[in-house]
C-alpha cells in the first residue's frame, strides 16, 4: 500500500508511531485542502471583499508572530504536545469562523478575525514541530525515502480536499467545509496524542523543556527571527535565500491582493478555474517525481524556481498573455516546489543538529510569508493610485529578481552541506 509501504521497511521501536503520524498527516492535509478552497468563499459571503482582505491579513499576521517562536519551541519543548494543542486550537478557530459567518451581525467580524488569527498562530507552531518530529523518529538511512512519500501522499490528500471543497462550493455547502476541517483537526489530535516522543523521555531524566505558554507569553518576533537567522549561518547559502525570501514576501503580499482583481478582469471563468486548480495537480506530480527520481543533480533549482515561476505567472497575467502561458508557469512552479521539498528537509536533517532543526524548519515554512501583511497593507494604498495590472507587474518583476538572487551562492543548487 503506497501510503505505508515505505514505513513497513523500517524496523524501529517507533514503527507504530510513524504509522500514526502518517495517517494524521494525511487527514490533516485533506482538511487543509478543503479549507483552503472554502474559507475565502465562506468569509466573502458574510463580510464582502474588504472584510475578507482584513480576515486573511489577520491569518498572515498570526503566522508572522508565531513561525519563529514555533521553531524555537520545537527545539525545546514536546513536539507531540505542540501538535496536539495546535490541532485542537485550530479546530476551535474554524468553529469561531463558522460562528462569525452564521451570526451575521456586529459580532461577525471579531469572531472571524479571532478565528483566522488563531489559525495562523497555530500553523506557526505546528509545521516546524511536525517536520522536526519526522526527522527525529525516522532512521537517517530511510529519511529521504520517507520524506518523499510524505510529500506525495500529503499532496494527494491536499488535492482531494481541494476537489471536495470545490464540489461543496458548487452545491452551496461551503460552510460545512469548515465543520469537516474542524473534525479533522480533532481526529488528528487524538491520533498524534498516542505518539511517543523519545526526546521527551530523555528530558524527564533532567533536561527541562520550556512550557508552551511560557514561549507564547514572551513572544518577541524580532529576537526569535534573529535566532533563526543566526542558526542559518551554519550553511553557506541558506542566509541569502532566507533574506531574499523575506523581502520577496512583501511582493507576495501585494500580489495576493492584486492578482484576483486582474485575473477576473482579463480572463474568463474557465481560465481562472484552470489557473487555480491545475497548480494543485502539479504539486502531486512534483511529489511523485521526488518519489521516483531520488537523486537529482540540482535539487535546489526547485526551491529557486518554485517562487520565481509563481512570480513569472503573475507577470504574464498582468501583461494579459494567453491563458496557457501563466497556467504553464504556475504548474511548473508548483511542480518544482513540490519536487524539491523532501530534498530540502533531508538537507536540514544532515546540516543541522536536532536541537536546531525546528528553527530551520520554521525558517523554511515561514520565510516566504513573514512580511506578507506589510505587502497586503501596502497594496491597499497603492491600488488607489495605480492600476491593479501595473501593481501586479511591478511586484512580479521585483519578486522574480529576489527569487533569482540566491543563485549568487551556487551551493543552493546542490544543497551543499558545510562540514
Amino acid at each position: 500500500m503506497l501510503f505505508i509501504s515505505d514505513l513497513q521497511k523500517i524496523d524501529s521501536v517507533h514503527s507504530r508511531d510513524l504509522y500514526r503520524l502518517r495517517w494524521a498527516s494525511i487527514i490533516g492535509s485533506f482538511g487543509n485542502g478543503l479549507t483552503g478552497v472554502v474559507l475565502t468563499i465562506a468569509v466573502a459571503s458574510s463580510l464582502g471583499g474588504t472584510g475578507t482582505s482584513v480576515a486573511l491579513t489577520s491569518l498572515a499576521v498570526g503566522m508572522l508572530l508565531s513561525f519563529a517562536a514555533g521553531g524555537v519551541h520545537a527545539d525545546h519543548g514536546s513536539r507531540v504536545g505542540i501538535l496536539v494543542k495546535s490541532d485542537l486550537l485550530r479546530g476551535i478557530a474554524n468553529l469561531l469562523v463558522l460562528a462569525g459567518i452564521l451570526v451575521d451581525n456586529y459580532a461577525s467580524l471579531p469572531l472571524i478575525l479571532l478565528g483566522c488569527f488563531t489559525n495562523g498562530m497555530c500553523a506557526g507552531y505546528f509545521r516546524p514541530a511536525l517536520a522536526s518530529l519526522w526527522a527525529e523518529l525516522v532512521p537517517a538511512s530511510r529519511l529521504k525515502d520517507v520524506l518523499a512519500t510524505n510529500s506525495l501522499v500529503n499532496r494527494i490528500s491536499l488535492s482531494l480536499g481541494a476537489a471536495t471543497g470545490g464540489i461543496m462550493i458548487a452545491v452551496g455547502l461551503s460552510r460545512w467545509g469548515l465543520v469537516i476541517d474542524a473534525v479533522s483537526f480533532l481526529v488528528t489530535a487524538l491520533i498524534v496524542r498516542c505518539v511517543v516522543e523519545p526526546r521527551v523521555m530523555e528530558q524527564k531524566d533532567g533536561v527541562g523543556a520550556r512550557k508552551y505558554g511560557d514561549v507564547l507569553s514572551k513572544l518577541n518576533v524580532y529576537a526569535q527571527w534573529s535566532q533563526l537567522m543566526s542558526v542559518s549561518r551554519r550553511s553557506s547559502w541558506l542566509p541569502l535565500w532566507a533574506v531574499t525570501s523575506m523581502i520577496g514576501s512583501i511582493c507576495g503580499g501585494v500580489m495576493s491582493v492584486a492578482l484576483p482583481l486582474v485575473l477576473v478582469d482579463k480572463y474568463d471563468s474557465t481560465v481562472v478555474g484552470a489557473y487555480q486548480s491545475l497548480g494543485v495537480c502539479a504539486l502531486v506530480l512534483g511529489a511523485l517525481g521526488a518519489k521516483i527520481y531520488r537523486s537529482p543533480r540540482f535539487p535546489g533549482f526547485g526551491v529557486v524556481f518554485g517562487s520565481l515561476g509563481d512570480y513569472l505567472a503573475s507577470g504574464l497575467i498582468a501583461l494579459g498573455c494567453p491563458g496557457l502561458w501563466p497556467i504553464s508557469a504556475k504548474c511548473a512552479s508548483s511542480f518544482a516546489s513540490a519536487y524539491s521539498s523532501p530534498f530540502f528537509t533531508h538537507f536540514v536533517s544532515k546540516q543541522f543538529d536536532k536541537t536546531d532543526q525546528g528553527k530551520v524548519f520554521a525558517l523554511q515554512t515561514g520565510v516566504s510569508s513573514v512580511l506578507a501583511p506589510v505587502g497586503m497593507a501596502l497594496s491597499g494604498i497603492v491600488l488607489k493610485i495605480i492600476e491593479p495590472s501595473d501593481v501586479l507587474l511591478i511586484s512580479a518583476i521585483a519578486g522574480m529578481v529576489l527569487s533569482a538572487a540566491p543563485l549568487l551562492k551556487t551551493g543552493i543548487l546542490k544543497f551543499d552541506i558545510n562540514e
